[in-house]
């Protein structure tokens, strides 16, 4: 059955803008009805809410932002996208057709492969101390192996980041339920895990 609808979830703090047009190259691509790409509350645009804690409570809020669902549809998460998403299918297995997760980890691996060490400082610093630029850097060099090839559309991301900042409650209670996810039994069958052997942010081993 081909899939006629995909939902697609961003990671840590991002937002749906920062897909920068990849929902609408996978939409064409795929040749898909559509793509929906709700928000994580307290980040983009959603950034005034209050980040929930409760991963249960993240999955309803981001199914209200979407239309009903009338038939399984496919879905794709990144990093936290991948935890909520996982979560979704475990919640609602018979509204999802595919699970693809990329970059993703759970409570099967340790702190120190779910977020690398040498991360921590930085991570924390370019949310309570750094410019907009200086996090969007930060972002570009740990998630991408050609940070350059990004470097275009820097102003935009930088622009994006002061209109819709990220308050250091919110980037907390998201870490908090990233540490909560835990990845028991195989929600769906129809499952695609994806995980970059050059990852800087996450251990392979996740």
């Amino acid at each position: 059955m081909k899939i006629k609808r995909w939902v697609l979830l961003r990671g840590l703090t991002r937002s749906r803008f920062h897909w920068l047009g990849f929902d609408q190259y996978f939409k064409k691509r795929l040749q898909v009805e559509s793509v929906d790409c709700p928000e994580v509350p307290g980040s983009g645009y959603l950034h005034q809410e209050k980040s929930l804690v409760n991963i249960d409570a993240v999955v309803i809020r981001l199914r209200e932002q979407i239309s009903r669902i009338e038939e399984p549809i496919g879905l794709l998460g990144v990093s936290m996208g991948g935890m909520l998403a996982a979560r979704w299918a475990e919640m609602f297995p018979q509204e999802i057709a595919k699970l693809v997760i990329v970059n993703s980890s759970s409570d099967l691996s340790p702190s120190s492969e779910r977020l690398l060490p040498r991360n921590y400082w930085p991570l924390f610093k370019s949310i309570l101390t750094s410019s907009s630029e200086e996090k969007e850097r930060f972002v570009m060099t740990s998630t991408s192996n050609e940070p350059a090839k990004w470097q275009q559309r820097l102003p935009e991301l930088v622009a994006f980041s002061e209109e819709h900042p990220i308050r250091f409650s919110n980037f907390i209670a998201q870490l908090r339920m990233c540490g909560q996810v835990q990845f028991g039994k195989k929600p769906v069958k129809n499952i695609l895990i994806l995980s970059a052997e050059q990852d800087h942010f996450v251990s392979l081993e996740c």
